[in-house]
């Protein structure tokens, strides 16, 4: 890295001081890979309180507002506290256009949803004993519905990301020129990709630990930043790594733990750091009573999650800026961001990569 490129507060070197935390870790952690988690309380040890505030602040603009006529939409359940008040209010509502008011048509059909599930014992019952996969297929895939109109393709199952598997394959090809078996790479539970590329992704699980779970810390404190960033540098690469335009991408992220959701945003404010910003954690109730306190803000985190998708497919489909020759030796002067760290061993033989064929594909 060079000290030039580097996130400097004052006389604070972000990247320095991130380096030094992270040779103190015995166990994974997202600062190996240059991810700053605004959040984690690790970082009041390692920065004073105006770098810190400084990290959180940089280059990052508040949420859109919602639309007005979905507040007010919205605004309808309030004081609606049992399935009939709720299901009349959801069913009295014209039919909106699915062109001109989409995100008003994608609101309205999963509260309808919602709410029938809620007459059925649905909710309850998938809440009781509900595996990931139901809790997915029955409530999260409505969230999917709201990117319908980007034409963005929402990937759930069995999908490697694209761009993590280019990250942990680019040394495939070996120096003899032979080419190795493909390393098989962990497969986040929802991909947003158009045209090859990915502007989100979201883990699930089914079991509640109230946040402290082992597979719930791994995912969204590992797993999904490192997913998340194998995403950013590919669309910052698709752009030429255009200084001018690596600040303003984001990639979102939810961490889906049984009926709690996390949104989270990533991007590149400055030098190499990556940094990740935690929305407050949403909940679908498990009974209607609490639908207007805890669903309508759980949808207004989602549309608002789509417009971060929108604008950043916006500037990559928007391409750098056409220069002249002179002018783009001078745009390649911006930091080349490093790619997350890489934990599995390495062999250093083909034949050792030969015996681990079993826990490999190749396409």
């Amino acid at each position: 890295m060079s000290e030039s490129n580097m996130w400097r507060i004052g006389n604070t070197y972000v990247e320095k001081e991130v380096y030094k935390y992270a040779k103190t870790q015995k166990s994974e952690h997202a600062c190996h890979s240059f991810i700053v988690d605004v959040n984690d309380k690790c970082w009041e040890k390692v920065f004073d309180s105006d770098v810190l505030k400084e990290i959180k602040r940089k280059n990052n603009p508040k949420l859109e507002t919602l639309l007005p006529e979905l507040d007010e939409y919205y605004e309808r359940f309030k004081n609606k506290t049992t399935v009939d008040e709720l299901w009349r209010v959801a069913k009295a509502t014209q039919e909106f256009d699915p062109v001109v008011q989409f995100d008003l048509d994608w609101s309205q059909r999963a509260i309808v949803d919602l709410v029938s599930s809620y007459r059925w014992g649905v909710v309850s019952r998938v809440a009781a004993t509900g595996l990931e996969k139901d809790i997915m297929v029955r409530f999260w895939r409505n969230l999917d519905l709201c990117f319908d109109n980007l034409s963005i393709e929402t990937k759930r199952g069995d999908q490697q990301s694209t761009a993590t598997s280019a990250r942990t394959n680019e040394e495939r090809v070996g120096d003899d020129g032979s080419i190795l078996p493909k390393i098989r790479v962990e497969k986040p539970d929802l991909i947003l990709i158009k045209d090859g590329y990915e502007y989100g992704c979201s883990e699930a699980g089914s079991e509640d630990n109230a946040g402290v779970g082992v597979k719930e810390a791994f995912e969204r404190y590992i797993k999904l930043p490192k997913i998340m960033k194998d995403m950013l540098l590919r669309l910052q690469s698709k752009l030429d790594n255009d200084k001018e335009l690596m600040p303003k991408l984001k990639i979102v992220g939810f961490s889906h733990t049984h009926l709690r959701m996390t949104a989270l945003t990533m991007d590149n404010p400055c030098g190499y750091i990556c940094r990740v910003i935690p929305l407050a954690e949403q909940v679908i109730p498990v009974q209607p009573s609490l639908f207007y306190a805890n669903m309508i803000p759980l949808l207004e985190v989602t549309w608002k999650m789509k417009k971060i998708v929108q604008s950043t497919l916006e500037i990559v489909e928007a391409g750098p800026e056409k220069r002249r020759s002179s002018d783009y030796a001078r745009n390649q002067q911006a930091a080349i961001i490093p790619s997350s760290l890489d934990v599995r061993s390495k062999p250093n033989s083909r034949k050792r990569r030969r015996t681990e064929s079993s826990t490999t594909e190749d396409q």
